[in-house]
């Protein structure tokens, strides 16, 4: 984003987060909206919200059919929240393509975002395809690409979406103290936008807690 625009991102992002995680997010959309908060400007923290909580789910929708008439002109951090958002509806045509954007803006540009953010979500479509193995090593292998004051602030430079996919998949798999540990990464303060993702992540490690590491899920 533009230095303008991702510092509405960031403001309203901060403000939404903790809103979010406790549950107050139709508090803070009334709020916004009574002080005349554009639209346009309220759709990144609440498409974040919906891929993390499954909230909102005929709004994300709606904003994902959108972006899919043209990938190509979309923005790089679009593209990491559609995709997201694609992978979790199963639809992995739409997640292919914008691997294959993202694979191209990368090797054209030599981008770490591009190249990060393709990384990811090349991921879930190797869960997809049933090697949930290999998937597991590409979200560990994630690291962020920018400095501290970046990852604080920028959802995409933070990996919170793709440590609780990490989580998941761990689960999944049995790992159920891998996953736990995961999952507790984020309990951190900072990045601010970490609070988005306290709730599932909560969720996952008292589902987790249930299980003795060699028991079998019910």
């Amino acid at each position: 984003p533009t230095a303008p625009r991702a510092a509405r991102w960031n403001a309203l992002g901060a403000f939404y987060a903790p809103l979010a995680a406790t549950g107050r997010s139709d508090s803070a959309d009334a709020l916004l909206t009574a002080r005349k908060v554009r639209t346009d400007q309220l759709r990144a923290p609440k498409l974040i919200h919906a891929v993390a909580t499954g909230r909102y789910p005929s709004f994300a929708r709606s904003y994902a059919d959108s972006v899919a008439r043209n990938y190509l002109q979309a923005p790089t951090i679009t593209l990491w929240i559609v995709g997201h958002m694609e992978a979790d509806a199963g639809d992995t045509t739409r997640v292919a393509a914008i691997v294959r954007v993202l694979r191209a803006r990368a090797d054209s540009m030599q981008g770490e975002v591009e190249q990060r953010i393709e990384r990811a979500l090349n991921a879930r479509l190797l869960a997809s395809r049933g090697d949930t193995a290999a998937a597991i090593g590409v979200l560990r292998s994630l690291r962020p690409g920018a400095g501290r004051r970046e990852v604080i602030w920028y959802a995409w430079e933070a990996l919170g979406l793709e440590r609780l996919l990490l989580a998941r998949l761990q689960f999944g798999q049995r790992q159920f103290e891998e996953a736990r540990r995961t999952a507790t990464l984020l309990d951190a303060p900072e990045p601010l936008t970490y609070p988005f993702f306290l709730r599932p992540s909560l969720e996952l490690r008292a589902t987790a807690g249930n299980f003795h590491p060699d028991a079998t899920p019910a």
